[in-house]
């Protein structure tokens, strides 16, 4: 396509199920879909001049990964009544998505549930967190059901994206 002269306006792109980057530099567009439908249409001025619709694969969800820390189990460790234990979850983008898009490739755990199971059964109520819990009042042979409630991705111009991630995970207190 030539380049507009003086009395053109140039070109604007909009789209519709996806986020939109122009690389000016490298004379690039590029598209990061968040719905399997994208609509993609080139303006001059207020006159739609194309439009083309795609259907695109959606980035790939992440993988959700738990991290403990405090004091470990062992043998002879006797936990005290006033110590705390860490749990931070996150999401992690696959390194593809990662690699090729960094800047829309940003998740995080916004929400998770954490319910205490002693000998299979419930203790106490579960408890809401977000991004990291300290948890008390655990003993050997304890397990710990995360939920994930809500994960989110935030794309590269900022804005925020629910994704539809449904995960539990349980960790036996043994593996801390």
């Amino acid at each position: 396509m030539p380049a507009p002269s003086a009395r053109q306006a140039a070109l604007r792109f909009t789209a519709t199920g996806a986020t939109l980057r122009l690389d000016a530099p490298e004379h690039l567009l590029l598209l990061a879909p968040f719905k399997s439908v994208v609509v993609l249409r080139a303006y001059r001025g207020q006159q739609l001049v194309g439009q083309r619709t795609f259907h695109a694969v959606l980035p790939p969800l992440p993988a959700i990964a738990t991290f403990t820390s405090g004091p470990f189990s062992s043998t002879d460790y006797k936990p005290s009544p006033d110590q705390h234990f860490t749990l931070t979850v996150r999401a992690i983008p696959a390194a593809p998505f990662a690699a090729f898009f960094p800047l829309d490739a940003r998740y995080r755990v916004a929400r998770f549930r954490t319910t205490l199971r002693r000998a299979g059964q419930v203790v106490g109520t579960p408890a809401l967190w977000q991004r990291e819990a300290r948890l008390a009042d655990l003993t050997p042979g304890d397990e710990l059901q995360v939920d994930m409630l809500q994960v989110q991705r935030q794309n590269f111009q900022a804005a925020v994206q629910e994704v539809p991630v449904q995960k539990q995970v349980v960790i036996p207190y043994d593996r801390w």
